[in-house]
Formats: structure tokens, sequence, C-alpha cells
């Protein structure tokens, strides 16, 4: 379940992932990484298959990263879309 921190997600950051910079991939992954692995685990996923799943989630979010709306002013709105793709992937295993 997505965590509401207060913590804003950079839009200056997702526009740069979709943009496919290296850089911002590299700051993406480590910024969201340890939470969708935490999420992962969290939902039973055998801790051989964390690593895997969150790849795929990344995956998902680099082909699908366009359709997140950033005009939604919901606090943690990008976190709830994580979480979204992250627990569907995550039921796949």
């Amino acid at each position: 379940m997505p965590r509401e921190d207060g913590l804003t997600t950079s839009l200056t950051l997702l526009r740069r992932v979709e943009e496919a910079d290296p850089e911002a991939w590299s700051c993406f992954t480590r910024l969201y990484g340890p939470l969708v692995y935490s999420w992962c685990r969290g939902m039973g996923l055998p801790p051989d298959e964390v690593e895997d799943v969150g790849q795929e989630v990344f995956l998902v979010v680099s082909g699908k990263l366009e359709t997140f709306n950033p005009e939604q002013k919901a606090a943690g709105a990008f976190r709830s879309w994580l979480w979204g793709i992250t627990r569907l992937e995550t039921l796949k295993y």
C-alpha cells in the first residue's frame, strides 16, 4: 500500500525518465527501487523473485509513464499509480 508521507515526486524527474535520460533513470530507480521492493515483499513475494518483479515494474513504468496524469493534485498520486503497477506485476507471480 502506498505511503502518504508528504513527499512529492519531481515532475521534472518523471519527464526526464519518460525521455529515457540515463541519469534520470538511475536517480528514479535509486529513489523508487527500495519502495517497489518493499511493496513486493509486503505482498508476500518470495525473496528470490523480488528483484525480478521490481525490474518488471520498471519496464511497465517505462512504457506507460505517459499515462500518468501529473495534473492530479492528490497527495501521493504518483506513488499510488506506481503502487497499482507494482501490485499487478506482483500478482502475476
